[in-house]
């Protein structure tokens, strides 16, 4: 029985490497093609510099850059949420989802690297593989996609907040409330000696027409297309500081969705 037993087992485990050889392939090929095309920009998650496979300790390092004014390393290596949501910004497009698959399959994890260009300051963060493994199942489908990214996205611009975007004008939060995504700034008092009211009707024609311009930009347009497409309309609060003087812009849901259609139409 011992001389039948042993040639089976050996069948077995050899199936069973090749088949995690050909993953590990996949997934080596992957990182290839991927690392060749870099740098890429990743939106609010940084440009994605390189990315290697280390096949003895099935491990894929990426490396990432960002402004320091959008991202704050220090809230990146103390809060797994912020580390998870770079994550979702960072696997947005095609090549990336087919990475995340990749090392879903591999049984492989993730080292992420992430730097301050201003300062060089790094946050080192590693996603386990069954972390990873949610992350893919969670992308099942289109909409669950867009709607995972989006959440992250938001949360991750409002984790760098406040900051100031001009001159004395400060961006304090980003949030998604019921079924709109909300824009709160603060202006500085001395705000061109005029009142906010005054100025709103050339505010509104501004936020449109940025919308407009923003919908032609690669990565903008695909951001505020998955916006429209989530059914989330934009709402834009400003607060003169000290005199508490507030106006509010809304972009509604249809009218953002016809913004986009056009955009579509004309492209």
């Amino acid at each position: 029985m011992k001389l039948i037993k042993a040639p089976f087992i050996s069948l077995i485990f050899l199936t069973l490497l090749g088949c995690t050889s050909q993953n590990v392939i996949d997934l080596q090929e992957i990182v290839k093609d991927i690392n060749f095309a870099c740098p890429l920009n990743e939106g609010p998650a940084g440009d994605l510099l390189s990315v290697e496979y280390d096949q003895l300790s099935n491990i894929v390092t990426m490396d990432l850059v960002a402004d320091g004014h959008l991202t704050d390393v220090d809230k990146l290596r103390e809060h797994r949420d912020l580390q998870l949501d770079c994550l979702r910004l960072s696997f947005n497009d095609l090549s990336a989802a087919r990475l995340l698959n990749a090392m879903v399959n591999a049984k492989a994890s993730l080292n992420v690297i992430y730097t301050n260009q201003n300062n060089n300051q790094t946050a080192n963060f590693k996603i386990s593989n069954k972390e990873l493994r949610q992350e893919l199942e969670n992308q099942a489908t289109i909409f669950q996609r867009d709607s995972t990214e989006t959440s992250a996205r938001i949360a991750l611009e409002n984790a760098m907040c406040p900051r100031e975007i001009g001159p004395g004008i400060y961006i304090q939060g980003v949030e998604i409330l019921d079924n709109n995504i909300l824009y709160n700034y603060r202006i500085d008092s001395d705000f061109r000696g005029k009142s906010l009211e005054t100025e709103k009707d050339s505010i509104e024609h501004a936020i449109y027409y940025n919308i407009s311009e923003l919908l032609n930009h690669p990565r903008r347009g695909r951001e505020l297309r998955q916006v429209a497409q989530l059914g989330y309309g934009l709402v834009y609060l400003y607060d003169i500081d000290k005199i508490g003087e507030k106006v509010d812009i809304v972009v509604p849901s249809d009218t953002l969705m016809q913004m986009v259609k056009e955009s579509d139409l004309n492209q």
